[in-house]
């Protein structure tokens, strides 16, 4: 588990994340390997139903009120998928620091940001 530390996906994440994931997120193996907690099913779920949908056509956008917080060194910002979905089905998107996996990165910044979002959005 070490090794994951400082490699790619996990090299962000806050030490908190980090250590929720390994206690939470993975079981070892009788073999000694690891694979995810969740049942595979409900990880196609997720995929299913992400907002990454919305970046393909055609498609409605969710109920709102929503708006979409998205990294600022992710991939899907560089290629400008919240602008797409923001001109093509008026959802509107706000930035934070971090990559493809902020929340996990800056876990109290990140849930600050969705509180005022919330609160916004309860206020109008």
């Amino acid at each position: 588990m070490k090794k994951m530390r400082h490699k790619g996906f996990f090299k962000n994440f806050d030490e908190r994340s980090f250590q929720g994931y390994i206690d939470h997120g993975l079981h070892e193996r009788a073999d000694g390997k690891v694979t995810l907690a969740i049942p595979k099913a409900s990880e196609v779920a997720v995929f299913r139903t992400n907002p990454s949908w919305y970046w393909l056509a055609p498609n409605r956008g969710p109920k709102v009120p929503v708006t979409l917080i998205i990294g600022q060194e992710s991939i899907f910002l560089k290629r400008r998928f919240p602008q797409q979905i923001k001109s093509r089905l008026g959802i509107p998107y706000e930035t934070h620091e971090g990559g493809h996996m902020f929340p996990l990165e800056h876990p109290e910044s990140v849930s600050m940001q969705v509180l005022g979002l919330i609160k916004q959005q309860l206020s109008k």
